[in-house]
């Protein structure tokens, strides 16, 4: 079984020495490595060609370069596409991967056929706090309903990274990673998520998560967040809807759920009137089916639905501050 290595380069200059170096040293025999160039302003393919050029195994590493910088999402596009490999391996150019990260996570395969294998992660250089983690025990999962139901509950980690995934899964699906996105793995995971039957659990720690000062995570802007989520949330209930995943009870809970936390935390942050413009859009979105939700908590959160815009609006608002104060009360009782 054949891996495929997909490292897209962008000014990484520091970090694209030891991430190339982690790759050579990998354990595993049967292997590639893309490497695809987005147009950055550094030396960082000067640096990763002078550690592959003086290898042994540099007939392993194909080279692509965007006329332009086109981000993230379409560069790992452009490497899956020349990818040869069974599975794909996705690994950010200023992280690196354990000798043993490919032996590990194809172990599973030589026992059965999965969509994606999922290893646990260190971070290096950086607090872990705030980054989700792998919760589940090793082991396989055979049914998508499980999948969905892990995923929703937040069991297993959205980034791409680390993820031994399909090629014939991603072409059966259609799932490729949406240009001009940031953190688009939010997406990606989703979509993975509602379409994935079958995935495997290794607990070792394959992936060492590099954690820059400058990076995009730790210097994001708390409404621009806010936008952001807006833009995935939209963007996953389209993909949910068009593909029929909206029917799942899971998955409708899933997006109506980050709604809700996003006018929330929008409201801790915004104006109520610039809160409000949020929430006329977010009921803009898809939303029907939350009459036959079976929780009745769930249902009573979106009955903000049957109201008016702006008394929906302070049914929400009243919702979610009978929540806080609940929680707060949970918190105190288990201080």
């Amino acid at each position: 079984m054949k891996i495929s290595i997909i490292i897209p380069v962008y000014n990484v200059s520091r970090y694209i020495r030891k991430c190339i170096e982690s790759v050579l040293a990998q354990t595993y025999p049967d292997w590639e490595a893309i490497i695809v160039d987005d147009c950055g302003s550094d030396d960082s393919m000067a640096v990763a060609r002078d550690v592959i050029g003086h290898s042994s195994l540099s007939a392993r590493f194909k080279f692509a370069r965007h006329e332009r910088n086109r981000g993230l999402s379409a560069a790992r596009n452009t490497g899956s596409a020349m990818a040869g490999g069974d599975y794909l391996l996705y690994v950010d150019s200023d992280d690196y991967i354990a000798p043993d990260c490919l032996e590990k996570l194809a172990a599973p395969l030589a026992r059965e056929t999965l969509d994606f294998v999922i290893g646990d992660f260190s971070v290096i250089d950086g607090s872990p706090d705030g980054i989700p983690g792998l919760l589940l025990d090793e082991g396989s999962i055979r049914t998508n309903e499980e999948v969905l139901r892990l995923y929703t509950h937040g069991q297993f980690y959205m980034m791409a990274w680390n993820k031994l995934i399909s090629r014939d899964f991603l072409n059966r699906n259609g799932l490729s990673f949406k240009e001009g996105l940031i953190h688009e793995d939010d997406l990606w995971s989703f979509e993975i998520a509602c379409c994935a039957s079958s995935f495997a659990v290794v607990r070792a720690k394959t992936y060492m998560y590099v954690v820059r000062a400058n990076s995009i995570q730790t210097t994001q802007k708390k409404d621009e967040e806010i936008d952001r989520v807006y833009t995935f949330v939209s963007l996953m209930e389209e993909f949910a809807v068009e593909r029929g995943f909206i029917r799942d009870n899971r998955v409708f809970h899933f997006l109506e759920r980050a709604k809700t936390n996003l006018v929330g935390q929008s409201l801790r942050i915004w104006s109520a009137d610039r809160s409000f413009a949020l929430y006329r859009r977010i009921r803009s979105l898809s939303h029907k089916g939350f009459l036959s939700l079976r929780n009745y908590k769930w249902w009573l959160r979106e009955a903000h639905y049957l109201l008016p815009a702006r008394l929906g609006f302070y049914y929400l608002r009243f919702f979610l501050s009978l929540n806080h104060i609940r929680n707060k009360e949970i918190v105190l009782e288990n201080a």
